[in-house]
């Protein structure tokens, strides 16, 4: 992981008399946003379930999950599904038990459950976005992609009102630079994904 100060040449001088708690919360909301729009942080791992502990915490450090990509249990793939879609269908769902899991869904930030309660190996295929109270990056966003967020957080931090750095012409700039590299990687995305791709195992790193 990468410590945010990292991000702060390309932003600082930029926005003259901008705090640096300021340009830290504009860091993450941008990397969050880059994170949900290309989906490249992604996270694979497995874990061991039981009757009795099947809320797994999958999220690492500085990290929330955006969206469950694929789940299986013991080679069975689980359909994600939201807990009001589970408390109309299956409403004693929390107390469900069975013999597979049929459903996962993600009850806390960070974690995820399976229903019905039952045991097994669950593989989960994440993608992941900072969390709001992240202090660090992962190593690949800060390395590939610092041009990127720190024009997402200039957008943000240009737009701030009665600031002596508030520049909204400055900011729609650094705002369509932003957008161009996103739209960018997520149709590199979806070629990739369509060329199917061998996948490597994500570090949460």
């Amino acid at each position: 992981m990468t410590d945010l100060d990292v991000f702060l040449p390309m932003i600082m001088p930029y926005a003259g008399g901008c705090a640096v708690p300021t340009a830290e919360a504009a860091i993450i909301t941008a990397a969050r946003d880059f994170c949900e729009r290309t989906r490249t942080w992604r996270g694979d791992d497995t874990f061991n379930v039981t009757t009795t502990s099947c809320n797994v915490f999958c999220a690492p450090d500085y990290a929330d999950v955006f969206e469950i990509e694929s789940a299986r249990l013991d080679g069975q793939k689980l359909t994600p599904i939201s807990i009001p879609d589970l408390d109309r269908q299956v409403p004693d769902w929390r107390t469900l038990e069975g013999q597979g899991g049929t459903w996962i869904t993600q009850t806390n930030r960070g974690e995820v459950t399976v229903v019905p309660k039952c045991s097994g190996s669950l593989e989960l295929q994440l993608y992941l976005i900072p969390s709001q109270d992240a202090q660090q990056l992962p190593d690949f966003l800060a390395r590939d992609y610092r041009r990127a967020i720190a024009d997402g957080a200039l957008a943000e931090i240009l737009m701030i009102p009665g600031q002596p750095f508030f520049a909204p012409d400055r900011a729609q700039f650094y705002s369509a630079r932003f957008d161009a590299k996103v739209s960018a990687l997520f149709n590199q995305q979806i070629r990739g994904q369509q060329r199917a791709p061998s996948r490597t195992r994500a570090q949460f790193m």
